[in-house]
């Protein structure tokens, strides 16, 4: 009989079972309640680093999106005003614009979930797992 076989042959009742004292119980629930805390903790922190992530990823997007936004709305009221000075008229060009954005809207309008919900939903799932 080895040492392994001696430490837990001692624990051994009569049916062949394990019987431990109530220290040694009390002690194996006081661990179990600790790991319990702290797989709970670990993950509470992961939940709070991919939240976080996520939000400072869209926060970021928004800002550049908003910049791109203020720069290709000037860009478009410059182009209108080209336009419309070839043609004669300023708000030819305006209408012109507003056609080609029209026309545009339509577009992507009919593939909405293939182009932009779909690749976003997934963008988000795999930001959080």
């Amino acid at each position: 009989m080895n040492q392994d076989e001696r430490q837990y042959s001692s624990h051994k009742n009569e049916e062949g079972g394990f019987s431990y004292t109530k220290d040694q119980l009390e002690s194996l629930l006081e661990q179990a309640g600790e790991y319990a805390e702290t797989r709970l903790k670990l993950w509470q922190y992961k939940a709070i680093h991919k939240t976080s992530d996520l939000l400072a990823t869209a926060i970021s997007g928004l800002l550049v999106a908003l910049a791109f936004l203020f720069f290709l709305g000037l860009f478009n009221i410059a182009l209108a005003f080209f336009i419309g000075s070839l043609l004669g008229k300023t708000y030819w060009g305006f209408f012109i614009l507003a056609g080609i954005y029209l026309l545009i809207w339509f577009i992507f309008r009919a593939g909405n979930n293939r182009w932009f919900k779909v690749p976003l939903t997934n963008f988000i799932i795999k930001k959080f797992f």
